[in-house]
Formats: structure tokens, C-alpha cells, sequence
């Protein structure tokens, strides 16, 4: 049911407008926040502790920024699939990649470190559209259907996750093989 739903939405998102997909992110994250107050709780108290400096209503708006934020991604990342590869890269810049071809002309693997910060969905389309093959290593989702879905659409775009669970040898053999292996810093 899940995965029909997530396939449904990506179809409409898709369609949208970027100003539509900005305007129904942040209401998502609005909703997330502020309505369902998904882990809100826990991201106040990380706050807290991260910025004791902060008063408690600078607190609250960052971690509305927090939502707006992550709920706008999950709207551009449900309109990805299906979209040409070329379309990432519009919106990503690339400094230094030069050095990137020369490791992959001598047939050297290469290991990309990427923040978890800004859009990483759409950093790792970028470089699959720019080289591939690339695999990424990715946390399994806890909803196994929302983690199929997704492990799907990364596929479809050109990249291959490696669970991070159990990664080690995949990525090791990936690059021996001359490919690139991307991961957020905190995975």
C-alpha cells in the first residue's frame, strides 16, 4: 500500500511546478512539525544541547527550518523518478572535477564524501548523471516497503546503494573495479 502511494505521489510531484513542489514541501513540513510533531521533541532537545546560547523561541523557528526543509526535500525527491539524468546536474555545481577524470582515466577507484546537509538525494543524482557507475551507501529504511521504494528509484536513476550495514566488501570491490563510492559523513 505504501509503495503504490509513494509511486502515486511521485507521478503528480513530477508534474509540478517547482514553485508547486517548494509551496507543497513546506507545507508537508509544516504538517510534520507543527500538526504530527514527528520527533520533535528529540530535535528540541538536540537543539538545546547543540545551542544552549539560544532561547527556546530561536529554538523552535530553527527546527520549523529544520521541517520546511527536510518536508521541500522529500517533495523534489518523490518528483525525481522518471526524470533524465541530465536535469540533476542543472542544478548542481561541480568544482574540481577534473581531478575526478583523471582518477577514473587511470582506472582509479574513487571514494566521494558527501554532507548530509542541502539536497544529498540530488548530489548523488548529479554524479551518476555526470559518471557512472556509482554506488552510495545508504541506511535501510525502518518501513521495509518506503525502503524498497526507495532502493528502486535510486536504481532507476543510475545509482546503486549498498546498504550500510553491510557494505564493506561491495565498496571495496567497486572501487578495485575503477568505479566511485559515495557516502554522507555520518553514515
Amino acid at each position: 500500500m505504501i509503495r503504490w502511494l509513494l509511486n502515486t505521489v511521485s507521478r503528480w510531484a513530477a508534474r509540478w511546478s517547482r514553485t508547486t513542489q517548494l509551496r507543497m514541501g513546506r507545507a508537508l513540513g509544516f504538517v510534520l512539525g507543527r500538526v504530527v510533531r514527528m520527533r520533535r521533541r528529540a530535535v528540541l532537545a538536540a537543539l538545546a544541547r547543540c545551542l544552549p546560547e539560544r532561547t527556546d523561541a530561536e529554538r523552535r523557528a530553527i527546527a520549523d527550518g529544520v521541517y520546511r526543509h527536510l518536508g521541500t526535500m522529500a517533495v523534489e525527491c518523490l518528483g525525481y523518478p522518471g526524470q533524465p539524468r541530465e536535469v540533476f546536474q542543472q542544478h548542481v555545481d561541480f568544482v574540481g572535477d577534473e581531478h575526478a577524470r583523471a582518477a577514473l582515466a587511470q582506472g582509479r577507484g574513487m571514494l566521494i564524501l558527501m554532507g548530509h546537509i542541502g539536497n544529498w538525494e540530488l548530489m548523488g543524482l548529479a554524479l551518476a548523471g555526470r559518471w557512472a557507475p556509482i554506488s552510495v551507501i545508504v541506511r535501510t529504511q525502518r518501513n521495509p516497503e518506503f525502503d524498497t521504494y526507495w532502493r528502486e528509484s535510486r536504481e532507476k536513476m543510475g545509482l546503486r546503494p549498498l546498504p550500510a550495514q553491510h557494505s564493506y566488501r561491495e565498496a571495496l570491490r567497486a572501487l578495485k573495479q575503477g568505479e566511485m563510492v559515495a557516502v554522507t559523513l555520518d553514515q
